[in-house]
């Protein structure tokens, strides 16, 4: 019964260190998502200014 509490303590451990890595890393993961959709919209922004500088040239 002593050798299976040691496995189950080491699950445990190895269980939070993994979550300890994954939360030191996503949050760097999730700028470039950040950066990526801010770039988007930036671009969204200046097709759209293009777009209402030609109907002011047209009137």
């Amino acid at each position: 019964m002593n050798n299976n509490n040691m496995k189950n303590i080491k699950t445990i451990k190895t269980i939070l260190f993994a979550s300890l890595i994954a939360a030191m890393i996503l949050p760097f993961a999730g700028m470039d998502l950040a950066d990526a959709a801010n770039d988007k919209i930036k671009e969204n922004n200046k097709v759209a200014n293009d777009k209402l500088s030609k109907k002011n040239v047209k009137c």
